[in-house]
């Protein structure tokens, strides 16, 4: 079985916005499980999904698990 893995392309896929990551990831993660993330839509119907993220100078780390 194979999963999905950063369908927007990551931080390069929107210009390497480093300071708003993970807001990125988790609004990516959103749209993907309200299916409304467009081209980047995963097949199926997602219903769970991990936004992980890493700021200030690698000391701090954030995940966030959605689901619906």
């Amino acid at each position: 079985m194979s999963y999905p893995f950063c369908p927007s392309g990551g931080l390069l896929g929107v210009g390497n916005a480093i300071t708003a990551a993970g807001l990125m990831k988790v609004a990516e993660l959103f749209r993907q499980l309200r299916g409304e993330a467009g081209k980047r839509q995963v097949s199926g119907k997602p219903r769970k999904g991990v936004a992980q993220a890493w700021g200030d100078e690698m000391q701090v780390g954030t995940v966030v698990v959605l689901g619906v």
